[in-house]
């Protein structure tokens, strides 16, 4: 390879990698635009009392879901709701804010596999997040959802 061909080639190089740096910049800063209108929405609309169905698997598991019942913002009773599936102590089990927190920590695993964030359309809560396992890795992949929602008086 001549020296123009390999100064061509680390052009192409350098150009290729700027413009992959500016489309994950952009993806990642629309996901923090996202979560942050979310975010508001939620500051907005959210009751400080509500009960919602909240599910967990990582890697292989059976999905055990909980009916979380929060008060002025505190959790008072987490109920499991399928057979088999043990309710975490109310103190462990999550709220809303506990979701949001979650959704923030998911868009740090980008570059080891794919992550997507739903949020819910009226409240803006996260309605799902989603992570898959990067390449060559197996059992990694998790997902948490947030069902069922209802406010209460």
């Amino acid at each position: 390879m001549s020296q123009e061909d390999r100064r061509a080639t680390a052009v192409l190089v350098v150009m290729a990698s700027l413009v992959l740096l500016a489309g994950g910049t952009w993806f990642v800063g629309s996901l923090s635009a996202e979560r942050r209108a979310a975010e508001a929405r939620w500051e907005e609309r959210g009751p400080s009392s509500y009960a919602y169905t909240v599910s967990y698997c990582g890697g292989m598991c059976a999905s055990c879901p909980v009916r979380v019942t929060v008060r002025d913002g505190a959790v008072v009773d987490a109920v499991a709701e399928e057979p088999g599936c043990t309710a975490p102590d109310p103190a462990d089990a999550l709220t809303v804010e506990d979701l949001f927190d979650a959704a923030g920590n998911a868009d740090q695993w980008l570059s080891s596999g794919s992550t997507t964030i739903t949020y819910d359309a009226r409240w803006g809560f996260p309605r799902l997040i989603e992570t898959t396992c990067g390449e060559g890795t197996s059992d990694c992949g998790s997902s948490l959802s947030a069902a069922d929602f209802t406010p209460l008086s």
